[in-house]
């Protein structure tokens, strides 16, 4: 599915104990929100409810995707700075049928 995916900017925050990325990738088709964080997870070995999407740029007609991801050391941080919508955005919520 993934072309490349290629790190180009990366800042340590240790005040709000987090990560701050800027991804470039480059996919045949415009993945969900869950895959993103899939894959964010599997490169930089940590959780789910760790990683924050804040923007996923996807040109259209493009194959290239810039992506703007926060990864917090631990839940309660992210809790303690992120919004609650932020966990749940591009999840699956009970009781919908997939679409």
């Amino acid at each position: 599915m993934w072309f490349y995916m290629e790190t180009v900017e990366q800042k340590e925050n240790p005040l709000q104990g987090r990560k701050e990325l800027i991804l470039v990738m480059e996919s045949e088709k415009t993945p969900s929100r869950k895959e993103l964080v899939d894959e964010l997870c599997k490169k930089f070995g940590v959780s789910q409810e760790q990683v924050i999407l804040n923007k996923v740029d996807h040109p259209f007609g493009s194959r290239r995707i810039t992506v703007r991801a926060k990864i917090y050391s631990s839940l309660e941080q992210a809790k303690r700075f992120e919004p609650g919508y932020r966990f749940e955005r591009g999840m699956k919520k009970k009781g919908t049928k997939p679409t």
